[in-house]
Order: C-alpha cells, then sequence, then structure tokens
C-alpha cells in the first residue's frame, strides 16, 4: 500500500493515501483543524458541502437553494453550521437524510442548525429544522 508523508512538524509519521478525510479527522483529532483550516462562506447557490467548510450563511434573496451533503462517512466527525441569513419565503433544502429525515428544509430567516457526522449518519447537533 502506497503511503503519503504528512507534515514533519506534528510527527505523525505517515498516513495510507487511500484513507478518506473521515479517517484522517479521526486519527489526527483536533490536529485535523490545522490541516484542514476551516472556513466560513456566503452561499448564493446550489451547492455541496465540502470537508474544510465549517459555517455556510445561505442567502436564499434569489431563490430557494440545495445545500448538498456528501455521505456520513466520507465526512466522519464533520461538523457544519448553515445559517439561513436573508429574509423571505425562499427555502434552504439540505440534500440528505438528518436524523431520518430526508431533505429537510430551513425556512425561517435567521435560523441556524449545526450537524455532525458520526461516520454512520448525519444529526442535528446544535437548533432544529
Amino acid at each position: 500500500m502506497p503511503f503519503v508523508a504528512v507534515r514533519d512538524v506534528y510527527r505523525l509519521g505517515a498516513v495510507p493515501e487511500d484513507y478518506r478525510a473521515g479517517w484522517l479527522r479521526k486519527q489526527l483529532g483536533t490536529i485535523a483543524r490545522a490541516i484542514w483550516q476551516p472556513i466560513s462562506r456566503e452561499v448564493l447557490d446550489d451547492t455541496t458541502v465540502v470537508g474544510s467548510d465549517e459555517t455556510l450563511f445561505v442567502n436564499t434573496t434569489g431563490g430557494s437553494l440545495t445545500i448538498t451533503f456528501p455521505l456520513a462517512d466520507q465526512m466522519q466527525f464533520a461538523r457544519i453550521t448553515i445559517k439561513k441569513v436573508s429574509a423571505g419565503a425562499n427555502v434552504i433544502t439540505l440534500a440528505a437524510t438528518i436524523d431520518g429525515v430526508v431533505n429537510p428544509t430551513i425556512v425561517t430567516s435567521m435560523k441556524a442548525v449545526t450537524v455532525q457526522s458520526d461516520g454512520t449518519s448525519w444529526y442535528i447537533v446544535s437548533g432544529t429544522l
């Protein structure tokens, strides 16, 4: 199995290159934040959650939007906050099964929900839908 080196400053040795980001996050714990700098970003169009996402500020002024989540096993231990920052009737659809609900929506302005993967499923850890 080929290996890739992890930055020497962390003295972690080598990590198999075919492991997913979730496995590496689990192994590195808080050091993962140093490797994947978490970001907050404004969302104006349909988008997909990526490994570095921490907070998505979703503006639905232009219409309803869909935020697509990867499979939970691809984002093990990832925690993402989705916040609707615009007024109006347009909704945010979370394209995933979260707490057993398929494609839940955020309707209320200034409402936020934080979801986290356990490697098997996505769960709400803060806020409500």
